[in-house]
C-alpha cells in the first residue's frame, strides 16, 4: 500500500488551521496600525470653516 498525504488523513485540518492563524495574525496587526495611527490626536477636530481665529491683545 502507498502511503496516504498528511492533508488527506486529516481531512486538510492543517490547512485550515494555517489559513485562520493568517487571518488572526492579520486582523490583530491591523488593529495594531488603527491604534498607532490615532495617537496624538486629540479633541475634536475642526471644521474649515469652524476654525477660531486667535485673539492677540496688544
Amino acid at each position: 500500500m502507498r502511503p496516504v498525504k498528511a492533508s488527506i488523513a486529516t481531512g486538510g485540518k492543517g490547512d485550515f488551521m494555517m489559513q485562520r492563524k493568517i487571518v488572526m495574525a492579520s486582523l490583530c496587526a491591523l488593529l495594531v496600525i488603527a491604534g498607532l495611527s490615532s495617537c496624538g490626536k486629540r479633541g475634536d477636530p475642526y471644521r474649515p470653516s469652524e476654525i477660531p481665529t486667535q485673539q492677540t491683545n496688544s
